[in-house]
């Protein structure tokens, strides 16, 4: 059972529950450092990753369509940094139980964190790569990964479902293998959020709420995006 581990990594794309699994955990009296780390759409407060506002993100997307060079670096920077800092707040706070969500970006440019969380136990939440990926599209283009706002219509650009689409594969290849190789535990989404997942062993809350219930209503091309997905699901 999951709650035999004392120390918890939740590695997934984003959209797939992993706040919701977070609070779960901190429940059960884990303490939650929060996400670590997406430089687009957070800052450090403390130990712990705070999401950006909606006008905060949006003024960080602008800035890097006309600097994108130099927004790469000040990022890369302040993933360095941030590791520094996790290590030497985590080691004055030293919790017993702890949990930290790992964002697929961080991996891909820092994959030494394998073999630094290599004695955790890795939970990786999965959803049905359809409502993944509009859920996402939804956040993204309404800057709202949080819900503090409604939510509106949108219109996806091939360019930006393509890279999405790929990266999201790449994520579920990297979750396949963490779970062959490492002390790990798949995370059905549609179990987690209706409270039926029993790998916790005990009975938990479900007190957040899908800001995105539905989705397909939300997308003005969605036959276009529907094309578009049945062909990349079929070049393999």
């Amino acid at each position: 059972m999951i709650l035999e581990h004392k120390k918890i990594i939740i590695f997934s794309y984003p959209r797939c529950a992993t706040k919701l699994l977070a609070s779960i955990l901190e429940g059960f009296e884990y303490h939650n450092y929060g996400e670590w780390y997406d430089v687009w759409t957070s800052r450090i407060d403390k130990n712990t990753a705070v999401r950006l506002s909606p006008e905060e993100i949006k003024k960080i997307k602008e800035k890097g369509i006309d600097n994108l060079g130099k927004l790469n670096t000040d990022q890369a920077v302040q993933l360095v940094n941030l590791n520094n800092l996790w290590k030497t707040t985590h080691n004055k706070l030293n919790p017993i139980s702890w949990t930290l969500t790992l964002w697929p970006s961080n991996l891909n440019n820092f994959p030494f964190v394998l073999e630094t969380y290599r004695d955790c136990h890795w939970l990786c939440p999965t959803r049905d790569r359809w409502s993944q990926m509009l859920s996402w599209f939804i956040s993204f283009y309404n800057n709202n990964f949080n819900g503090y706002i409604q939510s509106r219509p949108i219109t996806i650009s091939k360019t930006l479902f393509d890279r999405h689409y790929w990266q999201l594969r790449r994520t579920e290849i990297n979750q396949n293998w963490i779970l062959n190789n490492f002390s790990s535990t798949p995370v059905p989404f549609d179990e987690l959020t209706t409270g039926r997942f029993k790998g916790f062993g005990a009975d938990y809350p479900v007190n957040s709420k899908d800001e995105h219930e539905l989705l397909e209503p939300l997308v003005v091309n969605l036959n276009e995006v529907k094309d578009w997905f049945y062909h990349a699901e079929n070049q393999e």
